[in-house]
């Protein structure tokens, strides 16, 4: 493919001056169309920095767009790429620095030079919603002979992992452990809910099983530092936006290498699985399940073991609160790469000791990636909540379920990579007992990779 990159016509970007915000007259950009005839649409990148960009815009064919979020005194970056309907993207335009409340814009760096397909560290984080047919579904049937609908709602360059299905119907991820991303009416919101700084890293999120009360999500934040520690923070979504940030657990040692999960009961105590660690001063919590009360504290009746609660695996990667609120199940693999799950009672009697986590699934392969349980359902003579299998992905990218987890057990994939036309990276039920959601990945490497988050409905 021979994309020809046009250029951002500098010249055509105005603005007015205006004392007061409502006043305004939002940024307006235009530029050349490209005379390629295989050209689609176009994406216009608005950002706050150089070369950063945190909001993205599908235009489609269109060769201008309006900008309608400017806020006095704030600088934006504007860029623009085209993208064929055979999915890729071209490199990004010369960027605009539009100054909200003043008349000047300048032209920054130039772009790109023109090749087929451009390089990863430069390739932009948006992908585009046409050339992926976003809304398009198609029909796969499982091993077990159930056919579903699959319908990709939205996808992100890089990696999308922490798959969550809120109870009102909004789904939330994390995208490349910097954004916390929100799907909302079967749209991804263009904003994310959250993100970090540089040098920090978003590992692990879970949500306050009375979310469409309370609006709490959780999640775990480290400082990618030589002395790398973990804060539990939790906020308060609001507008898709999360905010109210407060910290319950601060300082959490962890290695140079692994990275933790958490889950959260109904009475708001956070649970955390810690990884492996050799290393002096992470090896205190190494291959543990800790349990803290909804301030922080250690929970009084685990007696002198706390915060410790459980044993846990070596390469923790999904913890989830189970069916009732009575168990946690957690994924990952032991220290020989040997992939299960672990079922952790939240109803024993304390006994002020380590208690072993009993194992209830085993999965004899590669580690488990991500692990999702049937959310309640109102109308219990559709599907029981007793017959719904609970979720898996392995880091093959297979897709599992398993029903009546009773006892110790293989598995046989329920849908592949090749039936799902990409690598499952992370998984959550829907509500209604017939769907749930895939993060399905185009390449092992995140940095090559594009991350679909795609709808399945048994029909």
């Amino acid at each position: 493919m021979n994309v020809r990159l046009f250029v951002l016509a500098v010249v055509s970007v105005v603005c007015a001056v205006a004392p007061a915000f409502g006043d305004i007259a939002p940024p307006a950009l235009q530029w050349d169309a490209s005379p390629e005839g295989n050209v689609a649409g176009y994406i216009v990148y608005v950002g706050q920095a150089p070369g950063s960009y945190d909001e993205t815009y599908d235009v489609s064919r269109q060769t201008s767009f309006v900008y309608t979020k400017a806020v006095p005194g704030r600088a934006y970056f504007f860029s623009v790429a085209a993208y064929t309907s055979g999915s890729e993207v071209g490199p990004r335009s010369e960027e605009v620095l539009f100054l909200a409340g003043t008349p000047a814009t300048l032209p920054l760096r130039s772009a790109a030079p023109m090749t087929s397909s451009p390089a990863a560290d430069d390739a932009p984080r948006a992908v585009a919603a046409r050339a992926l047919d976003l809304g398009a579904s198609r029909r796969s049937c499982t091993s077990s002979g159930e056919c579903y609908e699959m319908e990709t709602l939205a996808a992100v360059a890089g990696r999308a992992t922490g798959l969550m299905h809120a109870t009102d119907g909004r789904v939330i991820f994390m995208e490349d452990g910097r954004y916390v991303r929100v799907i909302e009416n079967d749209q991804l919101v263009p904003t994310p809910a959250l993100s970090v700084e540089d040098g920090s890293r978003i590992v692990a999120l879970a949500l306050d099983p009375g979310f469409e009360q309370t609006g709490f999500v959780y999640a775990g934040i480290v400082g990618e530092g030589a002395d790398r520690q973990l804060d539990v923070v939790r906020y308060r979504a609001v507008a898709n936006r999360l905010g109210e940030a407060a910290v319950i657990v601060a300082g959490l040692p962890l290695p140079e290498i692994g990275d933790a999960s958490l889950a959260v009961d109904a009475l708001r105590r956070v649970y955390v699985a810690m990884p492996r660690s050799t290393e002096t001063g992470a090896d205190r919590y190494s291959e543990q399940l800790l349990r803290f009360e909804q301030d922080g504290t250690t929970v009084r009746a685990d007696g002198a073991a706390a915060p410790v609660y459980s044993s846990g695996y070596a390469r923790p990667s999904s913890l989830v609160l189970g069916r009732a609120g009575h168990e946690l199940w957690l994924g990952g693999a032991d220290e020989n790469g040997v992939g299960g799950l672990v079922r952790v009672s939240l109803d024993r009697e304390s006994t002020g000791d380590t208690a072993i986590a009993q194992r209830v699934v085993v999965h004899h392969g590669t580690g488990v990636s991500s692990v999702a349980v049937p959310l309640p359902v109102a109308d219990r003579s559709v599907n029981s909540e007793g017959d719904r299998p609970l979720t898996f992905v392995d880091e093959t990218g297979a897709v599992f379920h398993l029903s009546g987890v009773r006892g110790d057990t293989g598995a046989d994939p329920w849908m592949t990579p090749g039936q799902l036309g990409g690598i499952a990276v992370s998984v959550a039920n829907g509500a209604s007992g017939s769907d749930f959601y895939l993060a399905v990945a185009s390449d092992t490497e995140p940095a090559l990779s594009t991350t679909s988050i795609v709808r399945l409905r048994r029909k």
